[in-house]
């Protein structure tokens, strides 16, 4: 497999791919974080690392801008699923991958909101 891959206590960590994305969003809608609208929005974030444990997807972990033009790091797990042991892992991975795909600074900040408005934007039309 190309990129980064970790393994620890048969939990993998790996950059996500488009196939990834249809378990991503069930994760996402499962932890009530999309209350307030049907459709996405860019509080979703870009999605760049993932957790699996025998094949299943159990978290992921985005990045996105807040409100102070910063990128921030948040994870999201499956229900049932403790997150103290998997979540260092998964936000180094994304924080990681940030690094090495948008550089640095406030072109990072401007990258990764074009990048997440147009991952929501596509999804809420395939959906």
């Amino acid at each position: 497999m190309n990129g980064f891959t970790k393994k620890t206590d048969e939990i993998t960590y790996r950059k996500v791919y488009l196939s990834d994305l249809k378990a991503v969003l069930d994760i996402y809608q499962e932890t009530g974080s999309n209350v307030t609208s049907e459709k996405l929005t860019t509080q979703f974030g870009l999605p760049l690392a993932i957790a699996e444990h025998g094949n299943k997807l159990i978290g992921f972990a985005s990045a996105k801008c807040n409100e102070l033009e910063e990128v921030e790091i948040t994870s999201y797990y499956k229900n049932g699923i403790g997150q103290s042991n998997t979540q260092p892992f998964l936000e180094e991975l994304a924080k990681s991958t940030v690094n090495s795909s948008f550089d640095t600074g406030p072109e990072a900040v401007k990258k990764i909101k074009n990048a997440t408005e147009r991952l929501v934007r596509w999804l809420n039309n395939c959906s």
